[in-house]
C-alpha cells in the first residue's frame, strides 16, 4: 500500500486505543509482560517496551520534559513504521521536538559551565579536551564558549533550567526574556475556534468521565469520554486522550503552577479542569474506529 493510500493515525498504532506509552497497552496485560529486571524496563507480549521514569522537578521541569520525550518517541515509531500521521499530530510532534531540543540545548550549556567549575578536590570537574571528546567539538572552540557563557551569552532557555536555583544568579545571571508562549488568559482568548472547558468527573461505582463543553453563548456538549478503568484521575493520560478526539489543552497551562499537564483540581481534590481548543484540521474521518 503506497504511504498516501494509509489511514492517518493519531497515536503509533499499538498504542491508538490506549492514548500514551504507558504500563497497560491495548492487548497487554501487566501480568504477561515477557521479561523485566530491577529497574525502569520492561517488555511486553504485544512488542512493546516500558520506561518508567523518574524526577522530581514537578510539572514544570520533569513532567513537561518527559511529556515532550514522549510524543517524540511515538513520532520516531510512526516514522519507522511508516504509519500516516494526522495533521494535528504532525503539529504536535514538530512543536514538542523543538521545544525538547531547545530544553536540551540550555542542559548542555550549562553542564559544560558545571564541569569547568571546582569541584570537591578544588580543581575543574573536566578538562576542556574532556568536555571536547563528550560534545564532539574542539577544545578550544569549548574554552571559547564558556568565555561567552562566563560573560553572560547564555543558552535562550537558561532560566527555565535554573529558575529558583543557586545557579540563577552565577555568571551575570539570565535576563528575563518574554515568554515563549502567550499566558494562559490570552490563549484563552485567541484560541482558533475558540476556547472550550474541560472537566474530568469521578462516576459510580468507580472510573472517570472527561467531556468537553462550549458555554458561549449557551452551554454545548462537544465531546465525552468515559474512562470505567481509572482508580484515580491521570492528568497525562487525559491530555492524551483529548488529543485522540481532535482537542488539546492549551499549552500555557502547562506552566501554571497550581496545575499538573495543565489540570487544576476542584476543591475536593477528584474532579478536575483545563482550558482546550480543538486541534487544526481535524474533522470526524480522522478518528480511529
Amino acid at each position: 500500500m503506497a504511504a498516501n493510500d494509509k489511514p492517518e493515525t493519531e497515536l503509533p498504532q499499538y498504542a491508538h486505543r490506549t492514548g500514551r506509552l504507558t504500563l497497560t497497552h491495548s492487548d497487554t496485560q501487566p501480568e504477561t509482560a515477557l521479561k523485566s529486571r530491577p529497574g525502569p524496563t520492561t517488555w511486553w507480549a504485544d512488542g512493546t517496551t516500558s520506561f518508567v521514569l523518574h524526577f522530581r522537578g514537578g510539572p514544570i521541569h520533569g513532567e513537561t520534559m518527559a511529556e515532550e520525550t514522549d510524543i517524540a518517541i511515538q513520532a520516531v515509531d510512526s516514522l519507522r513504521a511508516g504509519e500516516e500521521m494526522s495533521a494535528g499530530r504532525l503539529h504536535n510532534a514538530l512543536r514538542d521536538a523543538r521545544r525538547l531540543r531547545t530544553r536540551l540545548e540550555a542542559l548542555e550549556a550549562e553542564l559544560i559551565l558545571y564541569a569547568r567549575e571546582e569541584g570537591p578536590n578544588g580543581r575543574p570537574r573536566l578538562s576542556f579536551r574532556e568536555i571536547a571528546e563528550a560534545t564532539q567539538t574542539h577544545h578550544t572552540t569549548v574554552a571559547e564558549r564558556v568565555d561567552r557563557m562566563r560573560a553572560g551569552a547564555h543558552a535562550p532557555w537558561r532560566n527555565w533550567l535554573v529558575q529558583n536555583t543557586d545557579r540563577a544568579t552565577l555568571y551575570g545571571g539570565t535576563e528575563e526574556r518574554p515568554a515563549k508562549v502567550p499566558t494562559l488568559r490570552e490563549q484563552i482568548a485567541d484560541a482558533p475556534g475558540g476556547a472550550f472547558l474541560a472537566e474530568a468527573i469521578p462516576m459510580d461505582p468507580g472510573g472517570y468521565v472527561i467531556t468537553v463543553t462550549d458555554y458561549k453563548p449557551e452551554p454545548e456538549s462537544l465531546l465525552r469520554i468515559d474512562l470505567p478503568g481509572w482508580d484515580y484521575f491521570r492528568s497525562a493520560s487525559a491530555g492524551h486522550r483529548l488529543i485522540e478526539h481532535g482537542f488539546q489543552v492549551l499549552p500555557a497551562a502547562h506552566y501554571e503552577p497550581d496545575r499538573a499537564a495543565g489540570w487544576k483540581p476542584g476543591l475536593d481534590g477528584l474532579t478536575f479542569s483545563a482550558p482546550v481548543y480543538r486541534l487544526p484540521a481535524w474533522d470526524d474521518t480522522t478518528k480511529e474506529s
